[in-house]
């Protein structure tokens, strides 16, 4: 990510890792708003099949 952003930069287009990562959890979160009714933590109320599978037995 480092060598992208310095690339990017040379080219004329100022990105830093921590605009990188605060665009990627916007981009989560507002996913995550448009699908589970706005749930701050929508993932920890998602299931895992097979931990739940491992569970019952």
């Amino acid at each position: 990510m480092d060598a992208f952003c310095r690339i990017a930069c040379d080219e004329g287009h100022p990105i830093t890792m921590e605009g990188l990562f605060a665009m990627g959890q916007e981009y989560r979160d507002n996913q995550c708003k448009s699908t589970n009714g706005g749930s701050p933590n929508p993932y920890d109320s998602f299931e895992n099949t097979y931990e739940t599978f491992l569970n019952s037995l």
